[in-house]
């Protein structure tokens, strides 16, 4: 009899088992998900925009997780929260005006991947003229606690390589 009782409940757990996703369905989630993502994303990327052209690195630091990375071209990695701020603040000096524009955002449960492009005028000090850069990046973000956070923002230009000496 106890055999018979153990095997009903192993019956009713097994019924309770979540029922896998056919692929068409998982494809409607991520749809979801990621035009869910988006609308987040693109709230904290104006925002990130009005704090990164003012310079104020503690504030932008803190769309990225605690161990996000900055890679920019022609940049030292910048890692941590800390090292991103201090990159940030010191952009500020050069009056950046940084513009961003979602391509797309696929997202997975609490990972997206954004696909976007980018132009930054800046003024290095000494400099007679304002200099541009234009490129595309690529940024891997987390949910944590309900918010998208930057865990890997990368970014490469598409300003053609000096010919070689």
């Amino acid at each position: 009899m106890k055999r018979i009782g153990w095997l009903l409940a192993l019956g009713v757990v097994a019924g309770c088992a979540p029922k896998a996703e056919t692929p068409q369905e998982e494809m409607a989630r991520i749809e979801k998900e990621s035009a869910m993502a988006r609308t987040a994303i693109e709230a904290a990327n104006k925002d990130f925009v009005v704090h990164a052209n003012l310079g104020h690195g503690d504030i932008v630091a803190k769309n990225y997780t605690e161990d996000g990375i900055l890679a920019l071209v022609n940049t030292p990695v910048a890692a941590g929260r800390q090292a991103i701020a201090a990159f940030v603040t010191g952009m500020g000096a050069m009056k950046p005006q940084l513009v961003l524009t979602t391509a797309s955002v696929t997202a997975n449960g609490p990972i997206a991947v954004e696909r976007g492009t980018y132009s930054i005028t800046i003024t290095p000090p000494g400099a007679t003229a304002p200099a541009t850069e234009s490129g595309t990046y690529l940024v891997h973000w987390h949910r944590v606690d309900g918010k998208w956070l930057m865990a890997e923002d990368v970014a490469t230009s598409a300003q053609p390589l000096p010919p070689p000496p």
